[in-house]
């Protein structure tokens, strides 16, 4: 006898001494498709917990979302399946309404809450782009930069994470101003140029800062040490829309906070 019913395989029956459960580097039996010793496919068979959930789910019918279980309470569920990573919502999507319609279509949530692992068979139908974009406008979950082209935090509220980081975490901080660790962590690096407001968009602000007056767009572009002229035109400009620099008069800007006469 080589082995007794409990050495043999949970999936098989076949025993665990044959080729298909010899050990890997991480200590774990490949149970993948091998020959074991009389020559048979031996292999994985049957769906996975998840699927199983899924497709008990798919009946579903109650008011409130159906969350999915197997992941944290955010973001999109997502499992293997036939060794690919595949989204419960789509995989839901598809038990309901078929295949997409092109390899494009997105599935939609029309509860909103898809980053919150919603799973409601209900809940899913088959949509474009452009057309989920415009649910996540209605639902509120765009992700939308509040300063626009700018920037996730203007010059000020940097200089204000960094007089606070001696005080306040930087996960309190991120939560403050709506931003990520990340971001604060590299604005108390210093290294907000980039990230922040963009190199040449700095460069008008702290010639605007250090001139400590309104200036012209000319001299803009000379002390920013700007390309053409015409650039120093247009980035003024979007940057007075946003917010980021004060218009005092034709062709004329000063930084937040300065006397806008000249």
């Amino acid at each position: 006898m080589i082995a007794s019913l409990e050495f043999q395989c949970p999936k098989c029956g076949a025993p665990k001494s044959v080729a298909c459960h010899a050990p890997t580097g991480r200590g774990v039996p490949p149970h993948k498709e091998r020959l074991d010793v009389a020559g048979t496919p031996h292999r994985s068979k049957g769906k996975s917990a998840c699927q199983k959930w899924l497709d008990d789910h798919a009946g579903y019918e109650g008011d409130d979302c159906l969350i999915w279980p197997f992941s944290g309470p955010r973001g999109y569920g997502h499992f293997k399946c036939n060794g690919k990573r595949s989204y419960a919502h789509r995989y839901m999507c598809t038990l309901i309404h078929g295949d997409p319609p092109s390899d494009k279509h997105q599935a939609s949530h029309s509860c909103g809450r898809g980053h919150e692992g919603c799973v409601h068979p209900l809940h899913l139908s088959w949509k474009t782009q452009s057309e989920n974009q415009l649910d996540r406008r209605i639902h509120g979950t765009t992700k939308r930069n509040g300063n626009g082209w700018v920037g996730k935090v203007t010059m000020a509220q940097a200089e204000e994470i960094r007089r606070l980081a001696s005080t306040k975490t930087q996960d309190e901080l991120a939560e403050m101003f709506d931003t990520s660790r990340g971001n604060i962590q590299f604005i108390l690096n210093g290294q907000t140029k980039l990230k922040v407001l963009g190199l040449e968009r700095q460069r008008i602000l702290t010639t605007l800062y250090k001139a400590g007056k309104p200036m012209s767009v000319r001299e803009i572009k000379v002390a920013a040490r700007l390309a053409t002229l015409g650039s120093a035109h247009g980035l003024t400009k979007r940057m007075a829309s946003a917010g980021a620099i004060v218009r005092s008069g034709r062709g004329i800007y000063s930084a937040t906070g300065q006397t806008p006469s000249r």
